[in-house]
């Protein structure tokens, strides 16, 4: 499959509208207030660059005190972006060919990303090679160790977008950190909230069970050290430059 800006285009965004699983707002209202304590913590300011932003949800919580760029293979989803950003400059490139001078950023934001890419590697290459020394990725992406999976098989929520072309589980994610001088902060997975699941309960019950759970866990602590939640979350800080310029692909 060439997933090329073409391929995300309005039909693709229009889908996951219509899917809910898009342009929902209490579900990253709640990860975005996470993310903004989180972020905070390690630096009260600097620059931030949300890659496969989308429609900007998340880049725009930043814009106050930070300086943010967005990066989108789809123009698109840039348009949309700069209707929601009002101080963020975006970029039209592939999160695996950035096109950025080495040293510039503080943080990356690579939330649900890199199971687009073809080849993650050179995703965190070139990651290493814009970071500053001792910045830091905050990722996410579907766990297909998670109960979900277990439970959904075929119908998991990771596998119903035909763009999900790198689903790895946490422990070959490691081996990228490593291989490209990452060392993990804090890593884990969030919560069980792809409902229905097929259990002898009611959808209904279910929601109200699952769901403010994963609320109330969700803007208290992100993510958990545990196995099974529906998306594996890594911080990962970048431990030095040795050879990058010269590895670069």
């Amino acid at each position: 499959m060439n997933l090329n800006r073409n391929f995300f285009n309005t039909h693709y965004f229009n889908k996951l509208k219509k899917k809910g699983k898009y342009l929902r707002r209490d579900p990253r209202l709640f990860l975005g207030l996470y993310l903004k304590r989180l972020i905070k913590k390690f630096n009260s300011s600097g620059n931030i660059i949300d890659i496969g932003t989308g429609d900007g949800y998340f880049i725009t919580k930043f814009e106050k005190s930070y300086k943010t760029i967005g990066v989108d293979i789809s123009k698109y989803a840039i348009n949309l972006a700069k209707k929601r950003c009002l101080k963020t400059n975006f970029v039209i490139c592939s999160a695996e060919h950035l096109p950025f001078m080495p040293n510039c950023f503080d943080f990356i934001l690579a939330l649900d990303l890199i199971e687009h890419l073809k080849y993650p590697n050179n995703f965190f290459q070139d990651s290493a090679y814009i970071l500053k020394d001792k910045g830091i990725i905050i990722l996410s992406t579907p766990n297909p160790t998670s109960y979900g999976k277990k439970l959904k098989k075929e119908k998991w929520i990771g596998y119903s977008d035909i763009s999900h072309i790198s689903i790895k589980t946490p422990e070959q994610w490691r081996e990228l950190f490593t291989l490209h001088n990452f060392e993990i902060i804090r890593e884990g997975t969030d919560f069980c909230w792809d409902i229905p699941y097929p259990i002898h309960v009611h959808p209904l019950i279910q929601r109200w069970i699952v769901i403010p759970i994963h609320i109330i866990l969700k803007v208290t602590f992100g993510f958990l050290p545990w196995k099974f939640g529906e998306n594996y979350y890594a911080i990962i800080q970048f431990i030095g430059k040795a050879n990058i310029n010269e590895n670069r692909h």
